[in-house]
């Protein structure tokens, strides 16, 4: 059995796991994928605060839930574009001002 099959089957049920060529490629790219992602919550969560005047706590969990739902939206249609979900499960503003972005 190769190396990269057996380290799929072992960690296989720990979730998804994604080959890369090299060991320094996967510590950047998981390093800089965790970064983006817990700072992007991190900001929402205080947009919340700010504008709509929820708790820490309750931003959090709004936050951590919807990001849950668009997890499992994901991870239910592979085939479709992290773009095309978002889209699909967008705001009618939220569309309009992609849109706008997009041109």
């Amino acid at each position: 059995m190769a190396v990269n099959d057996l380290v799929q089957q072992l960690l296989g049920t720990l979730g998804t796991s994604v080959l890369l060529d090299d060991e320094s490629a996967f510590d950047f790219a998981t390093r800089c994928v965790h970064e983006w992602v817990v700072l992007f919550l991190a900001s929402r969560s205080a947009e919340l605060v700010h504008r709509q005047a929820v708790s820490k706590e309750q931003a959090k969990q709004l936050v951590l839930s919807n990001l849950q739902d668009y997890l499992a939206s994901a991870n239910h249609i592979p085939n479709m574009s992290l773009e095309m979900i978002g889209l699909s499960i967008a705001t009618p503003i939220y569309k309009s001002v992609a849109q706008c972005s997009a041109r």
